[in-house]
């Protein structure tokens, strides 16, 4: 279980700096009447990384409670 922790936080990491990227590349690109197209794709792309990063913390959260002692309340 402690592999997975840590293979989670290891691939959380590097999805929330593109996540965070991803914010500010399409902020600007909607500023840009020319960038429709782009901004759309990329707007598919957050969706998609949107969910990636969802399952990632349901499952570290699976951990983080199964990890717990019986009875033990949070």
């Amino acid at each position: 279980m402690l592999n997975e922790r840590a293979f989670i936080h290891a691939v959380s990491n590097p999805l929330s700096t593109v996540h965070f990227i991803l914010d500010g590349t399409l902020e600007s690109l909607r500023l840009d009447p020319n960038s429709k197209a782009l901004a759309s794709q990329l707007e598919e792309m957050k969706k998609a990384l949107d969910q990636a990063i969802s399952l990632l913390r349901a499952r570290r959260e699976e951990l983080i409670q199964a990890s717990k002692p019986p009875g033990h309340v949070s």
